[in-house]
């Protein structure tokens, strides 16, 4: 949740060199999902057809690095306070209450994870994330999927 927070907004690396510095995308984020057993974690790339194999190239550059360093202080703390906001506005009303208990229910958690969640995440170290990045975004491991226009 943290590295896809981190990697996602304006003020990302992913958002700063592809888009601002190299201007090769219109956007560009990633996004997460998770459930019992099961999840997955992707990021992507809006581009002009002709820039696709450069914006890929530095996409995966971007990932490696990621997976090598981690994040940076700050890149952490921004999803840490962000989260944070989140988990404050899901209490205001008992839609979002119901949503995040059944969803920890369902996923074994307990209705009461919903609860501990903002120490949990307090707790969690620039050591943690590059143990997860290092795990999970190689770039061996990456499935890249490109979804084209029809050529003529």
């Amino acid at each position: 949740m943290l590295i896809d927070e981190a990697c996602s907004d304006m003020g990302s690396r992913l958002f700063n060199r592809i888009r601002e510095e190299l201007g090769l995308a219109y956007y560009v984020s990633a996004q997460q999902f998770s459930a019992l057993g099961a999840g997955a974690f992707y990021f992507y790339v809006g581009t002009d057809p002709l820039k696709i194999d450069l914006a890929q190239q530095e996409m995966l550059r971007l990932i490696e690095e990621l997976a090598k360093d981690g994040l940076t202080a700050d890149e952490l703390q921004r999803p840490k306070t962000s989260s944070r906001s989140s988990w404050l506005r899901a209490q205001q009303g008992n839609a979002g209450l119901a949503d995040s208990y059944g969803r920890n229910e369902l996923n074994g958690n307990g209705y009461t994870h919903f609860e501990r969640l903002p120490a949990m995440i307090a707790a969690i170290t620039d050591k943690d994330i590059r143990r997860v990045a290092k795990t999970y975004l190689s770039k061996a491991s990456a499935f890249v999927v490109r979804v084209m226009p029809k050529t003529k």
